[in-house]
Formats: C-alpha cells, structure tokens, sequence
C-alpha cells in the first residue's frame, strides 16, 4: 500500500497542544455597544427595520429580507438595549453596508 493510500485511510494524527484544556469557562460581559451589518453573506443585504432611538430587545429582528430576495438571511439583535444610529460600514467583501449600532443595556431582555 503506497503512502498517500495510507493517509487517506487513517487521516494525519496530531499532538493536543490546546493550551486551555485545563481552563475553566468563562462568561464574558454583555458588550456596550454592537454594531450589526445589514449585509451577512455575499447574498443580497436586510432592511433596516427599526429606527435611532427605539428600543430592542435580544433576538428581536433589527433587518428582514427584502421580498424578491431568494438569498438572505434575516438579522437579531445579539442585546437588549436603545438603537443609537443607523449607519453606513465597510463590509469585508470591499463594498459597503448599512449597519444598525445598539448602546445595550446590559439586561439581555428577550
């Protein structure tokens, strides 16, 4: 059996070397602020559905899917909290996109 045939069958073994094996969890803060792209994927960008100043509550849909779109995914609010503004970021795909900024609370409320 050639080499390759054997890597194939038995995959590459490798060393642990996961340096917070032995480490406790830890539950990190809300954070103060999140800014949430309109844009998730190379598919077509949400609407904004909510407005500066409203108040959202965690998981409360912040973005729908325009209803053409066959390629989208709707955006949640990651916090509870008050939308500061409503504003235009650079997205990693070299364009730009609408984004909605929540100041959270630190509640979590759904």
């Amino acid at each position: 059996m050639s080499l390759s045939k054997t890597r194939l069958l038995h995959g590459v073994r490798l060393a642990h070397q996961k340096n917070t094996a032995q480490s406790s969890t830890v539950i990190l803060p809300t954070p103060k602020r999140v800014t949430l792209p309109m844009r998730q994927h190379l598919g077509v960008p949400c609407q904004c559905t909510v407005s500066p100043g409203e108040a959202v509550g965690r998981g409360q849909p912040v973005g729908q899917c325009p209803n053409e779109a066959s390629f989208c995914s709707p955006v949640h609010a990651s916090v509870s909290g008050t939308v500061k503004s409503i504003e235009t970021i650079d997205d990693p795909w070299g364009g730009q996109c609408e984004a909605v900024v929540i100041d959270s609370d630190g509640k979590q409320t759904p």
